[in-house]
């Protein structure tokens, strides 16, 4: 993991520069909430679907590497290699995991800090207590679908992981769509929750995250005991 991080900073900058961007460009969702019942629902789906999609991207550094994974399959090629050293499959799936965590909490943190600050729309609306809840229910969200990244990217090829990740960008779509469509928006109904003092949301996300860090691990380790590198696509 040490390695990883040795030539990971520039991945580090570049997702949070995709963090701010992201920001920004949800920004008007908070700042025109009023204005969801005179047509605006039309584009909530959008926010939706950003935050959906961008938070269990935070555990994920965005580099060179990471945007070739179908062309040079990085991390099975890496997986190769720590085969030939004194290390166990459940050492290299808790080491993803760990360098997973250690990526996403401070890049949730950054963000949902940034997006209380910028955002009138958001204070007005949440309180700093309110809105810590409704951060930590994302964060747990953020948890949940980051392992199953992981074990996606660890368990198969670069090429099989390429392809589920635009499965998963279909899935979004498509619970952002059929949401919105209903005229409803996962933002502000999970806002409304926070506002409405159901603190206990973000308790059983949590909770649901720590369980699929669990879970997780060993899922990843038993695949990593049956993957052959040798037959691959």
């Amino acid at each position: 993991m040490r390695y990883e991080w040795s030539r990971g900073w520039a991945g580090v900058l570049a997702t949070l520069l995709f963090a701010t961007y992201m920001v920004f460009t949800t920004l008007p969702l908070f700042n025109y909430a009023g204005e969801l019942d005179q047509g605006y629902r039309v584009v909530i789906w959008a926010g939706d679907f950003s935050m959906l999609v961008v938070l269990p991207c935070l555990g994920f550094l965005m580099n060179r590497t990471t945007l070739r994974y179908l062309r040079e399959d990085y991390v099975t090629r890496r997986i190769a290699y720590w085969r030939t050293l004194p290390i166990t499959n459940r050492h290299i799936a808790a080491a993803r995991l760990i360098m997973m965590m250690t990526v996403l909490v401070p890049l949730w943190l950054y963000f949902f800090t940034l997006e209380y600050i910028v955002a009138k729309g958001l204070r007005s609306m949440l309180t700093v207590p309110e809105f810590t809840g409704y951060a930590l229910f994302w964060l747990g969200y953020a948890v949940i679908v980051s392992v199953t990244y992981a074990y996606w990217e660890v368990g198969y090829s670069g090429r099989t992981f390429f392809i589920i990740c635009f499965v998963y960008v279909g899935l979004f779509v498509a619970v952002s769509c059929i949401v919105a469509m209903n005229g409803g928006s996962i933002i502000f109904a999970a806002a409304g929750q926070f506002r409405s003092g159901h603190w206990w949301l973000a308790g059983l996300s949590l909770a649901a995250g720590a369980a699929a860090l669990a879970l997780g691990s060993g899922m990843i380790r038993r695949r990593l005991e049956t993957r052959s590198l040798t037959n691959e696509r």
